[in-house]
């Protein structure tokens, strides 16, 4: 999509600020990048890596098909976790500069719209996000290439390509990651707003909302309707969502937190900012409603959504998607205080700066990536096996292990999974376990201590359900083997367990 630069006088002063941010982003995103071992659920997507064929890579996907084939691609360039995070770190980089850049072309001025940049440059979980192996960054990046999409139709209505051009964004983005139909729905109403303020043709507009509505709603039925497991659809729904079964005054509460949470994903400042994202939309409905449909639709439609038990929000890092739209909304207060209260520049530029100053202070992140060191005691393992020996893998490290094992692993796709599928290795000496319910960890555990006498057992978060490692503990010693061997790190353990 073509980003037209604004006039020649300020063309120098764009790019230039454009730049900083990017750098200033490179440089702060980069402390959490390097794990020996990615994540416990980044691990899920990162396993993509064992896979030969990038339709499996989508289809491990789930709701973000998209994404997983791009983590894909950047894993055949190199296997180590540092592969898997480069298309979220490039994303989380160019999010900052593409905000004011959109803004920009959106009509803000460069004060306004550098607020915007540094306002997504300091969000907590957009820092922190850009480092993980899930698509949150790259929706955020998607949600403004849409805007910018929407902006070229609202510019000229009537244009077959401008809207031709949108339709590819939306249906690029739905792919890459399902949440960019929220986005997309926004940017269509702005279009079509604009198309009849301005009584343009109705032809583009309906050949494109058509084949894109017809190509969502096969999409949504072939494949997302069923694409996340049900408990997991609704333990994210109870915790993040507005909730309509337990009264009046539970439905209210629970909207509340959900915006609040969501301003808190934006910034350390959530309260002020959401004055500002209010204010800036009151202040600028009624001259410019496009553009206010374009930047705080989205958040619109995602509560609408919650309220409809469809889609959880203010979970963090599944709003980021929202935040590049409500950063630029709450920047626009700047552009309209000038003009209404004729500020001076310099004292537009000098509370612009307070603002973005507050946001860079205030921020919580990048929090530092999660070490769970899984990688070395594989490696140790591996070297360490004797002939005969066993393997069992906690199922809290099972995808870890799957990703830095030398043998051969196979991808097994699983409704009743909540991943969706599942790993296993070929060697009959390896054990996968698997939960929930932790009964599953039973019968395999008993087996594997039946064939061997020295059986290797590694466990990772097993701080999490402390219970299921004592279950395995305890199924191991009812088979006479005691611990002879230990080998701890940071997150991650290693025991050789022994009848000898």
């Amino acid at each position: 999509m073509h980003l037209r630069l604004p006039s020649v006088p300020t063309r120098r002063v764009d790019l230039v600020a454009a730049a900083a941010l990017a750098i200033v982003a490179a440089i702060w995103q980069a402390g959490p990048l390097g794990p020996s071992t990615l994540w416990f659920d980044d691990s899920w997507v990162g396993v993509v890596a064992r896979v030969d064929k990038p339709l499996d890579a989508a289809r491990m996907g789930l709701t973000s098909p998209g994404f997983n084939v791009g983590v894909w691609l950047a894993t055949r360039l190199g296997t180590s976790p540092s592969a898997a995070q480069a298309l979220p770190y490039l994303a989380g980089v160019a999010c900052p500069p593409l905000t004011y850049l959109v803004g920009r072309r959106i009509g803000l001025s460069a004060v306004a719209a550098g607020l915007a940049g540094v306002i997504l440059l300091a969000s907590p979980i957009q820092l922190t996000y850009a480092s993980r192996v899930k698509p949150y960054s790259t929706e955020a990046l998607l949600a403004l290439v849409v805007i910018a999409s929407a902006w070229r139709v609202v510019e000229r209505p009537s244009s077959g390509r401008r809207w031709a051009a949108l339709g590819v964004a939306g249906a690029a983005g739905i792919l890459v990651s399902s949440v960019l139909a929220v986005v997309t729905a926004s940017a269509f109403a702005a279009a079509l707003l604009a198309m009849r303020r301005r009584r343009s043709s109705l032809r583009p507009a309906l050949v494109t909302t058509g084949l894109l509505g017809v190509a969502g709603l096969v999409w949504y039925a072939v494949h997302l309707r069923t694409a996340v497991h049900p408990e997991l659809h609704q333990l994210w729904l109870r915790a993040y969502g507005v909730r309509l079964d337990a009264g009046i005054g539970e439905a209210a509460a629970s909207a509340i937190r959900v915006v609040a949470w969501t301003m808190e994903s934006l910034s350390g400042l959530p309260g002020l900012m959401l004055a500002l994202v209010i204010v800036g939309v009151a202040l600028t409905t009624r001259r410019h409603p496009e553009r206010t449909i374009l930047v705080a639709g989205p958040l619109a439609v995602a509560f609408a959504f919650s309220v409809a038990q469809q889609l959880p929000l203010g979970g963090g890092r599944i709003d980021n998607y929202l935040l590049p739209g409500l950063a630029l909304a709450g920047a626009s207060v700047v552009d309209e205080i000038r003009e209404r209260l004729q500020v001076p520049s310099p004292g537009v530029l000098a509370g612009a700066t307070v603002l973005g100053l507050a946001s860079l202070v205030t921020t919580t992140g990048p929090e530092p990536y999660p070490m769970r060191e899984v990688a070395p005691l594989v490696e140790l393992l591996e070297g360490a096996q004797r002939s005969g020996d066993g393997v069992l893998v906690h199922p809290h490290a099972a995808f870890q292990y799957a990703i830095h094992t030398s043998e051969d692993v196979r991808i097994v796709f699983d409704r009743a999974s909540w991943q969706g599928f599942w790993v296993e290795v070929t060697a009959p000496r390896t054990t996968l376990l698997r939960h929930p319910p932790h009964d599953r960890v039973v019968e395999p555990t008993a087996a594997a201590a039946r064939r061997h006498d020295r059986l290797w057992l590694l466990e990772s978060h097993t701080d999490w359900h402390p219970d299921l490692l004592e279950r395995i503990e305890n199924l191991l010693r009812e088979a006479g083997l005691r611990v002879v061997e230990e080998h701890p790190a940071e997150g991650a353990r290693l025991r050789l367990w022994s009848r000898r």
